[in-house]
């Protein structure tokens, strides 16, 4: 069977830059192109976020949402949601702890768990 696995990571400097609401990214870049799609993931988790709450915190769920929201994008090319279903084709969401060395993995009900290998 083969499988597709979009992994992110800790202290991403890219979703950094959207958190952070730093300088325009790029259109023009990949790296600026690609966050763009994650700007309303962003907006949508300052408008629901409690004065004073945590950016570290915000930067992570981004950067988990990211992963999610980059399967979606794949199940929607028909030869792969079609794979999917008939099961030829796993995706798997991954996100990587860099400062822990611990690799997170996205159950399909969408929650994040730590990789166990016992």
């Amino acid at each position: 069977m083969r499988a597709i696995v979009v992994l992110g990571h800790a202290r991403c400097g890219g979703i950094a830059a959207v958190v952070g609401q730093t300088a325009p990214l790029s259109r023009s870049d990949f790296v600026g192109t690609w966050m763009s799609d994650v700007r309303d993931l962003a907006a949508a988790a300052r408008d629901n976020e409690p004065i004073g709450s945590d950016t570290s915190a915000r930067q992570t769920e981004l950067e988990r949402a990211a992963v999610a929201r980059s399967l979606a994008h794949l199940r929607a090319f028909p030869w792969i949601g079609d794979r999917e279903a008939a099961g030829d084709l796993v995706l798997r969401g991954a996100w990587f702890d860099i400062g822990l060395g611990v690799l997170y993995v996205l159950d399909p009900a969408g929650h994040w768990h730590p990789l166990s290998l016992t």
